[in-house]
């Protein structure tokens, strides 16, 4: 009788085990992914409507329930020298995040920064090499190449994972966002004014939700002229053949 209950208990045990193994608790299943989509439309300098609408940093600001933790991203973001250019030009990241730079150029670069944010210099480095720099406060840093003027980068350092960029139709998407009040807000390096708006996250999300200064709907950037001469790392003007 005794052999029979341990039999029937063991059973039973093993049941449950399979059942939690197989059917994932509930609580699995209600996790959301909250999103917030848009579209940013650029004009020029001019007040035309441009083509290409990427480059926009769109990120989260002022948020009523922010995270309590924030995990670094899976893999280390990457800009790449080649052609003489920082691809991509434009990388938004999360405070604390190691940025790669490898030279995949056919000459040596000398990427540095005189931001107040994160200044460095990473001297000169041949082709197939790669250095790292980690950037632990936020806001804007200005890449250069000691050698070649015309390379420039932007990297914008941001407080929380709520961030993403547009792409070349302006179409943006920022997930898992918390639920409550927050601003939208812009960067976009040919522009002076960034624009910006007040938001209350529902559980849902926002889908398909367009903002925009004039009609509340549409996000609308204007270009300006802004000169982007600079000088080398010792603050001297670059040599004229470069």
């Amino acid at each position: 009788m005794k052999i029979k209950m341990v039999r029937r208990n063991l059973f039973f045990t093993i049941l449950i085990v399979l059942i939690f193994i197989l059917i994932p608790p509930r609580i699995h299943a209600e996790v959301q992914d909250i999103v917030i989509k848009g579209t940013v439309k650029i004009y020029d300098t001019k007040g035309q409507l441009k083509n290409n609408h990427s480059d926009v940093v769109i990120f989260l600001d002022e948020i009523e329930n922010p995270p309590a933790h924030m995990p670094a991203p899976e893999k280390n973001p990457v800009i790449t020298q080649i052609n003489k250019r920082f691809i991509p030009n434009v990388l938004p990241v999360l405070v604390g995040t190691t940025v790669e730079f490898p030279n995949e150029d056919t000459v040596y670069h000398n990427v540095f920064s005189l931001s107040k944010v994160k200044p460095f210099d990473l001297g000169i480095y041949p082709q197939g090499s790669q250095k790292t720099v980690t950037f632990d406060k936020p806001g804007l840093v200005k890449i250069y190449c000691n050698i070649h003027p015309q390379m420039l980068a932007y990297i914008l350092v941001l407080a929380n994972p709520y961030f993403t960029i547009t792409d070349a139709d302006g179409h943006f998407e920022i997930h898992n966002v918390p639920e409550g009040k927050t601003v939208i807000r812009t960067w976009y390096p040919r522009a002076k004014k960034y624009p910006e708006q007040k938001i209350v996250v529902p559980r849902e999300g926002i889908g398909d939700v367009h903002l925009s200064i004039l009609e509340n709907v549409t996000l609308q950037i204007q270009e300006e002229i802004i000169t982007v001469d600079h000088p080398n790392k010792w603050g001297q003007d670059y040599p004229a053949k470069y």
